[in-house]
């Protein structure tokens, strides 16, 4: 559907449309009910309310998404794909609510894209996001929010999502990019991957911030096509809680082929997690790939979460490194956790008033 003025397109949608011919539309709200809705490429969508989708689907491509009030997916996918205008950026002035929905994310190019969100973002009832970084250069994501709640059945999967794996007898990419020959060796992050044996690729190094992972991991060596990397999970929250009974996952991917070009296994990727307190039975995982048949494993990755309070956090946290294929023994390496509990500043202060009277008082 060719539009000029999308002044004149209406604000519910409950039939499928791809609609072209302008570059910027600013609905007052916006309402898509068991329908398919796909923007030009590289528009932006301004919704000055509510935007909600209903049994629906929105696909931007390149382009940018704002909302004035909150954004609501019930069985529901946002596609905001990365196309070759630039990454799309995301912003809800209210609250990101999903239940049964999908909203799915791609970076492009080497840059750090913003996903704010300025009330709460809350996933049930099988809802996920999946933040993929770009497979050539490292682009990530960072979802900014002002508290988290996921369900057990919810959660963020970037399994795969990070550097890509090589392809026929190539090495994988990323700074930690297992070798290739052979056989492909497997790719590091938080922990080193394994090499392969005889005339195999080497496995690749560790690299990043223990404290701070900001990078995705690392695709393994060809053989016949390695494991991507695990990508980046990257949500800060301080301004609010996040109570987590669902899943981060950001492992990699296996290693493909047989005998005579096992491929490496892709690294596990990064977790960082900024929150005011952490609550919740959830699970935080960045494990490497296995290595295809005589492929080395890929290393685990990184995960850190920085917090004020855990006092109600019973989850896991799980970065191992994986087996590599065949009877090679070839295993990657555990990746790194890091738990910061930082006080609360109103603590600090008090100490600090206290001690500044005891030595007046000492003084005088």
């Amino acid at each position: 559907m060719y539009v000029n003025d999308p002044t004149v397109l209406p604000t519910t949608w409950t039939s499928d449309a791809v609609l072209a011919g302008f570059t910027s539309w600013a609905p007052s709200q916006l309402s898509i009910q068991g329908a398919s809705l796909t923007l030009p490429a590289a528009a932006s969508l301004n919704v000055g309310g509510d935007l909600s989708l209903l049994n629906g689907r929105l696909t931007l491509t390149g382009g940018s998404l704002n909302t004035g009030g909150d954004l609501t997916l019930t069985s529901s996918t946002l596609n905001a794909n990365r196309g070759t205008g630039g990454t799309p950026s995301l912003s809800v002035s209210g609250d990101l609510l999903m239940t049964a929905g999908v909203l799915n994310l791609a970076a492009r190019d080497a840059e750090t894209r913003l996903v704010t969100i300025g009330g709460q973002l809350a996933l049930a009832s099988n809802s996920w996001i999946h933040p993929s970084s770009d497979g050539t250069t490292g682009g990530v994501l960072r979802i900014v929010t002002n508290g988290m709640t996921i369900s057990g059945d919810s959660g963020v999967d970037a399994n795969g999502r990070g550097f890509a794996g090589g392809a026929s007898g190539t090495a994988g990419s990323g700074p930690g990019a297992g070798g290739a020959g052979g056989y492909g060796g497997g790719a590091g992050y938080g922990g080193a991957g394994a090499s392969a044996p005889w005339s195999g690729g080497a496995g690749g190094g560790t690299y990043g911030s223990e404290l701070s992972p900001t990078l995705p991991g690392s695709g393994g060596g060809a053989g016949v096509a390695g494991g991507a990397g695990g990508g980046l999970i990257w949500i800060d929250s301080m301004g609010g809680a996040v109570s987590l009974d669902g899943l981060l996952s950001a492992n990699g991917l296996a290693g493909q082929g047989a005998s005579g070009g096992g491929s490496g296994g892709g690294s596990g990727g990064g977790i960082l997690l900024i929150a005011q307190s952490l609550a919740g039975t959830g699970s935080l995982t960045a494990n490497g790939g296995a290595g295809g048949e005589w492929g080395g494993g890929g290393g685990g990755g990184r995960i850190s979460v920085t917090t004020k309070n855990v006092d109600a956090w019973f989850g896991t946290l799980r970065v191992n490194g994986a087996h590599g294929g065949g009877y090679t023994n070839a295993d990657g390496a555990a990746g790194t956790l890091s738990m910061q509990v930082i006080p609360e500043p109103a603590t600090g202060a008090l100490v600090a008033l206290v001690g500044s009277l005891l030595l007046r008082r000492r003084r005088a």
